[in-house]
């Protein structure tokens, strides 16, 4: 079988005669650097002026503020009444859990149906099958008389 297939050699351990063999030379990988961070120069303070960069209280031509300033309170305007949204939401789950029932008793009431039909469902065979009897003995005596 297997000189059907190659040359009378054993094709599959012997080197092909015909094909050069050439040499792959790998690329070298390139090596990552270190590559040198900046570094800010130091900066000597002003002779006698307060710097504001960086200070985010200090202004452009102002002093730096002290402590902290108050934050005034809510407009009463613009609150929300939670209580509110709060009934809104109850009314909406209340309607929500209402709508779901009624879908629950609607399935259980298909399914029970479903259940009475294949329930009937051989009853029903049978008087098909007879009904189907009696029609082929009909017409089967209508060919025998003579």
């Amino acid at each position: 079988m297997a000189d059907l297939f190659s040359d009378g050699q054993d094709a599959l351990f012997t080197p092909d005669q015909g094909t050069v063999q050439q040499q792959v030379i790998q690329a070298a990988t390139p090596v990552p650097t270190a590559t040198p961070v900046p570094v800010p120069a130091e900066q000597d303070p002003l002779d006698g002026e307060a710097s504001a960069v960086g200070d985010p209280a200090g202004t452009a031509g102002g002093q730096p503020g002290e402590g902290v300033e108050e934050v005034p309170d809510a407009d009463p305007v613009n609150q929300v009444d939670y209580t509110e949204l709060l009934t809104k939401q109850n009314e909406l789950l209340e309607s929500q859990q209402e709508l779901l029932m009624q879908i629950v008793l609607k399935d259980e009431q298909i399914e029970q149906d479903m259940k009475n039909v294949q329930n009937a469902m051989p009853a029903v065979m049978c008087m098909l099958g007879v009904v189907i009897g009696v029609l082929l003995v009909h017409i089967l005596a209508s060919y025998i008389r003579p």
